[in-house]
């Protein structure tokens, strides 16, 4: 109150109630009117402020005469009470609520007129809700520090107690004896939550106490003690701000999957929410891919990074140097980070076998995921850390801008829920199905799809962004650089699917029981682990794949019945076949290797000289002898005839090379 010379403005609209004006010069210098200067201090000067205007209209409230007049048998306010309110711009019970609330104030000096307007014009300045103004005529139970902190830490526990519970357990024993139980003040059902007062040492104790001291735990220490450490830190604790600045166009990709606030339907009638799985450019806020699905898995997210490596509109594509993403079991997932594991033998396998089938031990490798066949490197946020990944912003914008305004929204809360607006959608949409109505009032969820992609290109990126402080368009085509796109086939093969599994006596077994696959490659590696990759959406063939690259591909081999055709019964018997024969052969290659012999030895001896028959062989001889430097030498001298070990073989090569048969060889 600068400029009074220490004396408040309304000091002199006292003279207008008291009609004294030596009072009012006394009451200025009286320690009285030092506590109302201080009133500033205490409660604002705007506060004052207001109070000094509501104190004046009260000093001509009193000066008016009569204040009442009778109209129809009633008293109603005259016409300068009216006067009065309409000029201040308030209503007549505003202007008397005031009044009252000056009188029943000035009870309290007990016949101090000057302690009275002191009192008074305190009550008129406004104080935040619940504060007390006069501790001395405080009604409410006084509780040390002790008991306010056994209070809230009865509320503040992981089992989450109600407000009552903490009361009735506050009363089962009196606190400041703790001898007795508390009794209730008054009797019946009214008296269970009122006032409770101890038997024996008199101590009182008030639910509407237990309830204040309650409100009085900061959300914080409430959060901590009730919900536990993981949402005090998501909802208070501190996190590291980060800045977009120093990255590169395409250089991190955000993914995450969100489940849209909408009902849509698909091909047998039943509505559901979709999913999205999506990839943004943390650099542009550009989202680059996203696919939309009944249900998120990690195929879906590796079909999105699909649908974000590939051209689109705007000239959008090209692969990410590293993505971040959360830790859910589908972002960890063998399928898109591969896997530690070894693919080792089984053991009782020894090295001379394996050398026999051609393959090499692999004891050090390791099957590769999706972001490891992409040269991709995966980073993970740490674990309750939403503010880590910014596409949940871009979610929000998705919901507020686009699904709010499709038919068939449904809010993410029962709150928000529009159920009058529901109801009679999902009866139109059962009439739908039952054949009665034409159309449906639902979107399928290949019309949200394409709807999501027109507002996407259209919209979103041609608003401008806060972060940006321009279209994320334009963001992303002034860093465009050189984008990495790699074929479509490339991507297809490395975002299939790929499983260790064990070539048993059937072949492999995938996918459920009894369903299996064989290929003639598989034969003779019985026993052996290798790494099926399959496409989710054609599952009747699997890619086999070894340390060396690709091996084959296996179809699925169908299940005999009791009566099965005459067909199926020879492509069993032709697979038991090459089985042996491949084997045998792998058997007789160890044999040579254990017994050091060479092919000239092998084609010159009688077959009795060998403990093996020579016909297992068959035309892994020749393979041997390009191996061999004995037969290569041999060979060589014989004009680049290979060795034959039967008259059928020779002809056969003879007949390939257009030679006159019937000539021996020398």
């Amino acid at each position: 109150m600068a400029g009074h010379s220490g004396r408040p403005r309304f000091l002199s609209s006292l003279s207008l109630i008291q009609g004294d004006r030596e009072k009012e010069l006394a009451l200025s210098r009286s320690p009285l009117g030092q506590r109302l200067a201080d009133l500033v201090s205490q409660h604002g000067l705007r506060a004052v402020k207001f109070a000094e205007s509501r104190f004046s209209l009260l000093a001509r409230l009193q000066q008016l005469h009569p204040k009442t007049q009778l109209v129809g048998g009633l008293r109603v306010p005259s016409e300068g009470v009216r006067a009065l309110a309409e000029e201040a711009q308030i209503s007549v019970s505003s202007l008397y609520r005031w009044r009252g609330k000056f009188i029943r104030a000035g009870k309290a000096a007990e016949g101090d007129p000057v302690l009275a307007m002191y009192l008074g014009f305190t009550a008129l300045i406004d104080r935040k809700k619940g504060a007390i103004l006069f501790p001395s005529t405080d009604g409410r139970i006084r509780v040390n520090e002790r008991l306010r902190l056994l209070i809230q830490g009865l509320y503040s526990r992981r089992t989450r107690p109600s407000c009552s519970k903490v009361w009735k357990r506050l009363l089962t024993q009196c606190i400041a004896c703790r001898q007795v139980a508390m009794v209730p003040t008054e009797r019946g059902y009214q008296g269970l939550y009122k006032l409770h007062r101890c038997p024996r040492c008199g101590f009182e104790l008030s639910y509407s106490t237990v309830l204040r001291i309650i409100r009085e735990i900061p959300p914080s220490v409430k959060a901590l003690g009730r919900e536990g450490k993981r949402a005090f830190r998501e909802q208070y604790g501190a996190y590291i701000p980060r800045t977009y600045q120093d990255l590169r166009n395409r250089e991190i990709f955000g993914g995450d999957h969100h489940e849209f606030d909408l009902f849509v339907y698909a091909s047998p009638g039943k509505l559901f929410r979709p999913w999205v799985s999506a990839w943004l450019d943390l650099k542009t806020e550009v989202l680059t891919g996203w696919f939309i699905s009944e249900r998120p898995n990690s195929s879906t997210i590796a079909l999105a990074y699909r649908h974000a490596v590939l051209p689109k509109r705007d000239k959008i594509m090209g692969l990410s140097e590293s993505v971040c993403v959360d830790n859910g079991r589908d972002y960890r997932s063998r399928y898109l980070e591969g896997t530690s594991r070894p693919l080792r033998m089984e053991r009782g396998n020894t090295e001379l076998f394996l050398r026999a089938h051609g393959i090499q031990v692999l004891g050090e490798e390791r099957m590769e995921g999706v972001w490891r066949g992409l040269g991709v490197s995966a980073i993970h946020s740490l674990p309750g850390t939403p503010q880590a990944k910014p596409i949940e912003r871009f979610f929000g914008t998705v919901e507020r801008d686009l699904i709010q305004e499709l038919p068939g929204w449904c809010g993410n809360s029962p709150d928000t829920r529009p159920s009058d607006l529901l109801k009679p959608l999902l009866r139109q949409h059962e009439q739908w199905r039952e054949g009665k109505r034409e159309e449906t009032p639902f979107l399928h969820i290949a019309e949200v799809a394409l709807k999501f992609e027109v507002w996407l290109h259209d919209r979103y990126l041609r608003t401008p962004h806060a972060r940006l402080g321009s279209m994320p368009i334009e963001a992303y085509e002034k860093d465009y650089g050189h984008p990495v796109v790699p074929s479509e086939r490339a991507l297809d093969i490395l975002l299939m699917r790929a499983e260790r599994r064990l070539i048993r006596r059937n072949g492999i077994e995938m996918f459920e029981r009894g369903r299996w696959y064989w290929a003639e490659e598989l034969a003779g590696r019985e026993g052996t682990y290798v790494e099926v990759r399959w496409d989710p959406r054609e599952l009747g063939k699997v890619l086999i794949y070894t340390d060396q690259g690709f091996l084959c591909e296996a179809k699925n081999q169908e299940l005999l019945g009791f009566h099965a055709t005459f067909d199926q019964f020879q492509a069993y018997k032709r697979m038991q076949r090459v089985q042996r024969e491949v084997v045998m052969a792998h058997l007789a290659l160890m044999h040579i290797a254990a017994s050091d012999i060479n092919l000239l030895e092998l084609a010159t001896k009688p077959e009795e000289a060998f403990p093996f028959p020579r016909k297992r062989l068959k035309g892994h001889i020749e393979e041997l002898a390009e191996q061999d430097p004995i037969s290569q030498s041999f060979a060589l001298a014989r004009g680049n005839k290979p060795i034959f070990t039967s008259r059928a073989q020779k002809e056969a090569w003879e007949r390939q090379r257009g030679i006159i048969t019937g000539i021996e060889p020398q």
